[in-house]
């Protein structure tokens, strides 16, 4: 179950980017267990962002690439009601403030306290019917909380979770786009008077591409192409796993599609000259027979 795939995560994960300290991770039978891992050092990406103002189209990259590793490492398979099911632990607050950077910009994804399997994994209230003040910027720039239960930080929060609706891993594909804007722009991807403003962006409003949002900045319009389509309202239309982020953000696709291409052509190449040859054999061919 859930609890005991949460109990594995540190000694899986702790390596590889991801772990928590002392935080509860809920699951599906409301069983809790403690995921704990050494004191991380470094500062997090919202104090790096703050203190350089942006960050490298090259770094921001890396971090989207160790990101949706930590997202692809966190599914793991169930059987739920006799049938074998691929689930996907969803954190559902990705934020700078939960990514801690090391020493040579690897990045550590805290707090999975809040994370949810995706079978079950939804806030049952939208957040605009929560009863929530609208005149103090920093509450939501914080995480959101109501009854205790931590639901989310509305400037990286995908529509359906601003709605109360159902999460899945394209959840948190959204939140690592918006990461990865703010962290490329220096801007938040939705910024607002008050909290009503805010989710009635998240909600309706088109994302500026990056490169559109700082164009005094040398944004790769690819890079923008990216973090839009992460962070699309449609998680139909978003990258459908980490892996397909992964290979966007690394060229992957590009690379295999060029390959392919070379393949073929040479494949072509080769058809003509073995055409040729037949021609030409055939020609002498002729000639000897009188």
């Amino acid at each position: 179950g859930f609890h005991l795939f949460a109990a594995a995560l540190v000694y899986d994960l702790a390596p590889h980017g991801a772990a928590d300290v002392g935080r509860a991770v809920a699951c599906r039978d409301q069983i809790a267990t403690h995921v704990v891992d050494p004191f991380h050092e470094g500062e997090t990406l919202s104090q790096a962002i703050e203190s350089r103002g942006t960050l490298t189209e090259m770094m921001v990259r890396s971090i989207g690439v160790q990101l949706a590793t930590v997202l692809k490492r966190c599914e793991y398979r169930t059987v739920i009601e006799g049938e074998d099911r691929r689930v996907v632990a969803v954190h559902r607050d990705i934020k700078p403030d939960n990514i801690i950077l090391g020493k040579h910009d690897e990045i550590m994804l805290i707090d999975f306290g809040v994370a949810r399997d995706s079978e079950t994994a939804t806030d049952n209230q939208s957040v605009q019917e929560m009863d929530l003040p609208i005149v103090d910027p920093a509450l939501y720039r914080a995480t959101l909380t109501q009854n205790n239960v931590v639901i989310g930080t509305p400037y990286y929060m995908a529509p359906e979770q601003v709605d109360g609706g159902r999460l899945d891993g394209r959840t948190d594909i959204y939140a690592v786009g918006a990461t990865m804007f703010h962290a490329l722009t220096g801007k938040l991807p939705f910024e607002a008077n008050n909290i009503i403003e805010l989710l009635d962006m998240v909600r309706e409003r088109p994302l500026i591409p990056p490169d559109r949002a700082r164009p005094d900045l040398p944004i790769s319009q690819e890079i923008s192409s990216i973090i839009v389509k992460a962070m699309d309202k449609d998680r139909l239309k978003r990258f459908q796993t980490p892996q397909e982020l992964i290979d966007a953000l690394t060229g992957a696709k590009t690379v295999r599609r060029k390959r392919r291409k070379s393949l073929l052509r040479i494949a072509v190449l080769i058809l003509v000259l073995l055409s040729v040859a037949c021609l030409v054999w055939r020609g002498c061919v002729a000639l000897l027979v009188p």
